[in-house]
């Protein structure tokens, strides 16, 4: 039938009274979603090629702006022009500000904040007698790490401060305390210590050291020194060796990797050996070897005798003068060059102790 009607060219009807505005939008919004399908199938096949050059850099703002063109597509929005209606926000990633505030592009990663650097691990300590005075110059003695009990590892850091305090970087080993110097000359300062050696945390024998509790904060631990036991004597020394200067030397339990040096004695001179913590420790004089058993801080009696034969102690022969210290590290006291006649403690005790009766198992008689 339709072969019937003539051939010419139908005339749409005309919108509605007052619809014109609204059928024109409708008409505009199908050519716009039209073009919209088209422009993302492009897109969509260029960053394809774009996309196969800049996979190894990740995804890049090309790749991202396809990636929201077919986002939208596939929802049915207008990407056209980039446009929006009035309602809605215009959320496209080319109106997002970058990094460095700019329009255009995606939106780069937020910058990663550099991890702050972790503080030093050390261990803060503080030395105190028992009535909380502060234990001032004890030379700080780490030990070496790893090994079973304490081993001393070097030399000295450092010396406690003025109110005990100190603080060195974590030696992951016992520390020690001692009021002298260890395998150096230490005449004047056992003649005058009273402050016995103790390791951090309170033990005084090496089996029972532990290692010092090192930690990332400020916090103090407090160590309590006792009262030290002492030795008096004289040296007796043969004729034949009497125009020498002897050395006698005093292994801390026995152990003659950590001794005390009393230098520059002649027969009849008089000697005090003070700081000694309980238990029993080795006196050398030349060859000749006595044990004495020590402890409650008091003062024992033990005479020497030497022997002239030479090197008989089987211990290099140490130098006139205490040897020059490394500085300190941390915050510790700075370590004495020399040696003095002053004593090294705040709040000494009585050197000669409270007079309690001594331990059975001594060796040497305790001073009356």
């Amino acid at each position: 039938m339709s072969d019937q009607l003539p051939r010419k060219r139908i005339e749409p009807l005309a919108p509605p009274p007052g619809q014109f505005d609204l059928v024109l939008g409708r008409a505009r919004y199908r050519r716009h979603r039209r073009m919209s399908v088209i422009t993302s199938v492009s897109a969509v096949f260029l960053a394809g090629i774009a996309g196969g050059l800049t996979l190894a850099g990740g995804v890049t703002g090309v790749q991202q702006t396809v990636s929201d063109f077919a986002e939208q597509a596939a929802r049915g929005g207008d990407i056209s022009d980039g446009s929006t209606s009035p309602d809605e926000p215009n959320n496209s990633a080319s109106d997002k500000p970058g990094v460095d505030g700019q329009k255009g592009g995606a939106t780069s990663a937020p910058a990663v904040a550099n991890s702050p650097v972790p503080p030093t691990v050390t261990f803060n300590g503080r030395a105190v007698g028992p009535a909380g005075q502060p234990a001032a110059g004890l030379y700080i003695y780490p030990g070496l790490a790893g090994a079973r009990g304490f081993v001393l590892a070097g030399r000295a850091v450092g010396v406690t401060a003025d109110d005990g305090s100190y603080s060195i970087p974590c030696p992951n080993a016992p520390v020690l305390l001692a009021p002298w110097p260890i395998n150096a000359e230490g005449k004047a300062k056992a003649r005058v210590a009273t402050w016995g050696a103790t390791f951090v945390g309170g033990a005084t024998a090496p089996s029972n050291a532990i290692d010092a509790p090192c930690t990332r904060s400020e916090k103090v631990v407090e160590t309590v020194v006792t009262q030290g036991s002492a030795i008096l004597g004289i040296a007796d020394v043969p004729d034949a060796c009497d125009d020498e200067a002897l050395t006698m030397w005093v292994w801390l339990h026995g152990d003659r990797t950590s001794s005390i040096y009393v230098q520059r004695l002649h027969d009849g001179d008089a000697f005090r050996i003070g700081g000694l913590p309980a238990g029993q420790h080795t006196l050398g004089a030349h060859g000749n070897r006595t044990k004495v058993t020590v402890g409650g801080g008091d003062t024992f009696e033990q005479d020497v005798r030497f022997s002239c034969e030479e090197g008989g102690d089987g211990l290099p022969k140490p130098t006139a003068s205490a040897p020059s210290l490394p500085a300190p590290t941390g915050t510790a006291t700075e370590l004495p060059t020399g040696e003095t006649s002053t004593g090294t403690s705040t709040g000494t005790p009585d050197p000669n102790g409270p007079g309690s009766s001594p331990s059975s198992s001594a060796t040497g008689s305790p001073a009356p």
